[in-house]
């Protein structure tokens, strides 16, 4: 209960977590009830991600306590509770369920074929077997895709090859249901000439220390988060570790710099919510998910934390500066 008080707060103050949706059968009077998964701990999730969304639904006339109630569920780091937080919240029922991570979307597809399903940021959903394709989904899911495409993950592992001189071994944060995202990368690591170390899949927020020791008795240079919304929600123990253990590190957020780590290169979640907003409002007047194609990014942040050049003595490269969206100095 304190999570979902927690959440309804944020969400008066502009911020929430990642959304849920509702349905076009909602009985007249009703509000809509949008059911929530976070896979994180939802009190380390920026409000600024979130309050696009809510202020884009809020343009759109959907109003917390008016008009929408919001169910949060939170996994707490912990994978392996996503399955009965899906189950839970299909038996209240909710109208719409939306989620903002690979692993939380294949748990609520699990629990039902009926209610629609909104993703907002995952991971390859058509080699992760959650759609038929991106242009007719053909299911209850639509929404959008965090990833453009395995060169995502090649253009991370460049950034940081050219960010870092001398790199040549580098280490794989590896999280679930990551789809054929972490072998790709060692087939385009190879052809930049470098060799990469997958850890074990990261599952729990324990994992995350064991992966750093791996990663150092592997001597690995530097290393790459793979981790979607495990390590996310831990992106600060992340960058803390990366120092201690002297490690320049890229991950696929901007927060992850902001929380001190070197680099970061991937889609810009805050628009990505703002357009699962226009995929929500489709579906609540009655579109069916399954004609509603997925899109993919199309603003991405590349983001350099030059404090942490400094303390890491990474000497980064005026070209690679000069390129970023954004330094952090």
């Amino acid at each position: 209960m304190s999570n979902r008080r927690n959440f309804l707060r944020a969400v008066g103050a502009g911020a929430a977590v990642a959304p849920m949706f509702a349905n076009a059968q909602v009985q007249p009077g009703r509000p809509y009830r949008i059911g929530i998964i976070a896979l994180g701990e939802t009190s380390l999730l920026p409000p600024s991600l979130i309050s696009s969304f809510v202020a884009s639904m809020r343009d759109l006339g959907y109003v917390e306590g008016r008009n929408v109630v919001y169910e949060l569920r939170s996994a707490r780091g912990d994978i392996d509770r996503l399955a009965g937080l899906a189950a839970e919240l299909v038996q209240l029922p909710v109208d719409v369920i939306s989620v903002g991570n690979t692993a939380s979307t294949l748990a609520a597809k699990n629990a039902t074929s009926t209610i629609p399903i909104v993703m907002t940021g995952t991971n390859d959903p058509v080699g992760n077997g959650l759609v038929a394709s991106l242009a007719r989904p053909g299911g209850n899911i639509t929404g959008l895709s965090g990833n453009a495409g395995v060169e995502i993950v090649g253009k991370m592992l460049q950034i940081l090859k050219d960010s870092v001189p001398g790199m040549s071994k580098v280490g794989l944060l590896i999280g679930p249901a990551q789809g054929r995202s972490g072998e790709d990368l060692k087939s385009l690591a190879l052809k930049l000439g470098l060799s990469v170390v997958p850890c074990d899949e990261i599952r729990r927020l324990e994992d995350i220390e064991s992966a750093f020791s791996f990663f150092v008795k592997q001597r690995v240079d530097g290393f790459c988060d793979l981790g979607g919304a495990v390590t996310y929600s831990r992106r600060q123990q992340i960058a803390d570790l990366a120092l201690a253990h002297r490690l320049p590190g890229i991950g696929g957020m901007r927060e992850f710099p902001l929380a001190g780590l070197l680099l970061s290169y991937g889609a810009n979640f805050g628009d990505i919510l703002r357009r699962s907003a226009i995929y929500v409002d489709k579906i609540l007047k009655g579109a069916s998910p399954s004609n509603l194609p997925i899109e993919q990014p199309i603003l991405f942040d590349w983001v350099i934390n030059m404090r942490t050049a400094r303390s890491l003595g990474v000497a980064v490269p005026q070209a690679i500066r000069l390129s970023a969206t954004e330094v952090i100095d």
